[in-house]
């Protein structure tokens, strides 16, 4: 059984505080100075190149709240290890749009990006190369971080060449409520936080053999610090309100704890 717990009013209080001083230090985007190509999924990420040198596939603002879902999985993904994109924030300038006016539909400002991952699939993909061995572990990583967030979509890329290694990077469509998600929505109970059944049951995944490794890391690596830094990372320019951020926190605390409980293992 679950045990289900609320945060009192002393620890939102801490939350608060912890979230407004990362809010204070925000991350420096990374100015797009080209953009390479776009592609006609809903979101309509564009491939930019930055003033870093590194190449960077993007979703501006016009693509609504989904970024705010996309960087907080991906920041908690890498942060136990799962083979999800890089995130990183990207500043798409008007100049740019300018000189680039079929990307016009791209909103100027800092967009949420993910490091190109070279010679992969150019489109997401479904369930492909499950025979893979190597892919084991990483299914397994993503069927942990999926589970814990709630996924509402399952699409990966893969390395064109052997292994076919998969990745997963786009995140918009997780957490209750996916990128519509409120404050009331969060706080409804769902199917409960366990490894995603669809992924367990495509890869046909043994829940002892296969995730202990994962779920150790779940506990190990994801403090409540990491999550705060996580959400308190989005610009508040992505319209999240600071209740929305101690609503988002509190539901992946609540929901990591109710998976290491459901799961029964001692890390």
């Amino acid at each position: 059984m679950q045990e289900n717990f609320k945060l009192d009013d002393e620890r939102k209080k801490v939350l608060r505080q912890a979230l407004e001083t990362v809010i204070a230090n925000p991350e420096e985007p990374i100015i797009a100075t080209t953009i390479r190509r776009g592609w006609q999924s809903s979101a309509k990420p564009v491939l930019v190149r930055g003033i870093d040198g590194n190449e960077y596939v993007v979703k501006g603002k016009q693509a609504g709240r989904q970024i705010i879902n996309d960087r907080v999985v991906a920041k908690l993904g890498q942060a136990m290890q799962s083979p999800v994109g890089e995130p990183y924030l990207i500043e798409i300038s008007q100049d740019l749009l300018d000189i680039n006016p079929e990307f016009s539909y791209l909103a100027t400002g800092i967009a949420h990006g993910t490091k190109f991952i070279p010679n992969c699939s150019d489109d997401r993909e479904l369930f492909l190369h499950v025979d893979k061995s190597k892919n084991l572990p990483r299914f397994a990583a993503l069927a942990v971080l999926y589970g814990w967030m709630y996924a509402s979509d399952h699409q990966f890329i893969y390395a064109k060449h052997s292994p076919r290694l998969v990745y997963s990077v786009d995140h918009g469509n997780f957490f209750v409520g996916s990128p519509e998600w409120t404050i009331e929505r969060l706080g409804r109970k769902v199917r409960p936080a366990e490894p995603d059944r669809l992924i367990v049951s495509t890869y046909k995944l043994n829940t002892v053999d296969s995730f202990a490794v994962q779920v150790c890391s779940l506990k190990e690596s994801i403090s409540e610090q990491i999550i705060v830094q996580a959400v308190g990372s989005v610009p508040d320019e992505w319209g999240i309100t600071i209740d929305e951020r101690i609503a988002l926190v509190e539901y992946l605390i609540q929901r990591q704890h109710d998976l290491l409980v459901n799961f029964g293992i001692l890390c």
